[in-house]
């Protein structure tokens, strides 16, 4: 009995570890390629600290109207989010150091992951005044009181079904299996537990992305360089973060994006997002 449960052990705390080691590296990676479109001279050497400093101090000055954060703002919240992230990854290796894997492996589904992201997110968002003031003006409610934000809607909507449905079934780039394990749906139990995962993937996590890729990196893109720009890379980079559903999620973020560039609130993707996220979570729930 106890030679059989070793490997079992190894691999699973090999899962979580590798699981949060390949979200910090995507963060990582999204802080470099960030950073590849800045000019570098403006740090060198021998003033980087100097300038580290100042964006701190800078980010918890007096409150004021923000027209565009900057690639110091950007960076500063990134290096936020992934420092307490690690900081968690820290405690959850403790955890089962000190636990094991019988006492923690039901309570860290791929679910439990997304809400302490969202967590994590939602902290920085609040506590970092620059990035605050900026996402302030992205929640116009007004506009779901014209026809033409429903049309918007049902369009993207059409869209996202339609390109699905060609890397699933025709084209066979993505699979549904990869999606139920994007998804964090293996692994349900209870309804207890059904509901909390309906929560995490077609409620929290759908605010939480919306302002992350369309909020702040879209709008911050499409300030300082062009629509083209902002909506390629914005999207490429949400599609990266979603692992094996690249093209697919890559399509939804420039949808998403599209609804933003012509509704000018998060409110429609927002909409759209948990819609999309809601009917595939239920049909991952319904087909265990």
């Amino acid at each position: 009995m106890h030679s059989n449960s070793i490997p079992k052990t190894i691999k699973y705390k090999v899962f979580i570890i590798c699981k949060i080691a390949y979200y910090s590296f995507c963060k990582i990676c999204y802080i470099i390629f960030i950073f590849k479109l800045k000019d570098f001279n403006d740090i060198n050497e021998n003033n980087w600290r100097d300038t580290v400093s100042k964006t701190v101090l800078e980010a918890y000055s007096a409150e004021r109207k923000i027209e565009n954060i900057t690639y110091k703002n950007l960076f500063v919240m990134i290096a936020m989010i992934i420092g307490i992230s690690l900081l968690g990854g820290l405690f959850l290796g403790l955890a089962f150091g000190i636990y094991g894997e019988e006492a923690l492996s039901t309570k860290l589904e791929g679910y439990y992951l997304l809400l302490f992201d969202a967590s994590v997110v939602a902290i920085v968002l609040l506590a970092y005044k620059p990035v605050l003031h900026f996402i302030k003006s992205i929640w116009d409610l007004s506009v779901l009181k014209s026809g033409k934000t429903y049309l918007y809607l049902l369009i993207g909507f059409i869209i996202i079904a339609v390109s699905q449905y060609l890397m699933l079934h025709v084209f066979s780039f993505e699979s549904a299996a990869e999606q139920k394990e994007q998804l964090g749906s293996l692994g349900l139990q209870n309804s207890i537990q059904s509901i909390i995962y309906v929560l995490s993937v077609a409620i929290i996590t759908p605010v939480k992305e919306e302002i992350l890729f369309r909020g702040i990196l879209y709008r911050f893109l499409e300030k300082r360089y062009n629509f083209l720009v902002s909506i390629m890379i914005s999207s490429f980079v949400f599609g990266i973060l979603h692992g094996g559903l690249l093209i697919t999620a890559t399509i939804m973020g420039m949808v998403f994006a599209m609804l933003y560039k012509k509704t000018q609130s998060i409110i429609p993707g927002i909409i759209l997002h948990i819609v999309w996220n809601l009917l595939v979570s239920i049909s991952m729930i319904v087909s265990l």
